[in-house]
């Protein structure tokens, strides 16, 4: 399950961070 959240949010954090990198 950890693993699983883990990667998601990694994906999900990449594009955002890809897309919008001034929200970081």
């Amino acid at each position: 399950m950890m693993n699983l959240m883990g990667n998601l949010i990694q994906l999900v954090g990449h594009d955002i961070f890809v897309t919008k990198p001034e929200i970081f």
